[in-house]
């Protein structure tokens, strides 16, 4: 090969890097990462903003929302045929009633 064969060839080839380079560093910069989203009852003070705060928060609110229902165990039919009452209770509510 001649010496401007040569050169012209060196040339192509850091072309061709340089692009790669930059291609791949677009896509390496550009990438997008998973914010785990909050609410904001979930957010503790922030001096307490850790891991293991907002896992606590969460684990309150869960328990504030939950609730239990039970079915009434006693079952009226008047006869076979026809339609009866099967009844729910909540137990906390039947709590708060009774006392």
């Amino acid at each position: 090969m001649s010496k401007i064969k040569e050169k012209k060839f060196k040339l192509l080839i850091l072309a061709i890097l340089i692009l790669l380079i930059g291609i791949s560093s677009y896509f390496y910069f550009n990438r997008k990462t998973n914010v785990p989203m909050l609410s904001a009852d979930l957010l503790p003070e922030v001096e307490e903003a850790t891991d293991r705060a907002v896992a606590v928060k969460a684990q309150e609110i869960a328990d504030a929302n939950y609730f239990t229902l039970s079915i009434n165990p006693v079952i009226e039919f008047e006869r076979a045929e026809d339609e009866g009452n099967i009844g729910i209770i909540n137990p906390q509510r039947m709590l708060i009633l009774s006392q």
